[in-house]
């Protein structure tokens, strides 16, 4: 159980990156496209 719930964690925090990175490459293609 504790195991699983720390990859469920590790999971989450990956994901969350995955989205911040991404938003940031889509914020830079906007600013270049401007």
């Amino acid at each position: 159980m504790k195991l699983k719930e720390l990859v469920l964690k590790n999971n989450f925090v990956t994901v969350n990156q995955m989205v911040l990175v991404l938003k940031d490459l889509m914020k830079v293609d906007y600013i270049q496209l401007r």
